[in-house]
């Protein structure tokens, strides 16, 4: 039996199609896989950014308090050497 160009041109169409399809969907999934990556990434750099503003403020919390410690042992010993 012999097959009708038709029939050849719709099933070399539905092919390109289904291809066309599969290339859609793979796109579409590669997207939001990087769409989700790109997420994670943002959340943990806000993550980070965040721990890193705690730890700076930790760190600024000492400096006043290593000077006011300095200048208590400064005027301990100024009192000691005027008696």
């Amino acid at each position: 039996m012999k097959q009708s160009p038709y029939r050849s041109k719709l099933a070399s169409s539905m092919a390109g199609a289904a291809l066309l399809m599969a290339l859609l969907a793979v796109g579409v999934i590669a997207f939001l896989a990087s769409f989700g990556l790109w997420q994670q990434q943002r959340t943990l750099s806000v993550e980070k950014a965040e721990r890193d503003a705690q730890q700076a403020i930790f760190t600024a919390i000492w400096v006043p308090s290593i000077f006011t410690f300095g200048i208590y042992f400064k005027l301990c010993a100024l009192m000691a050497s005027k008696q």
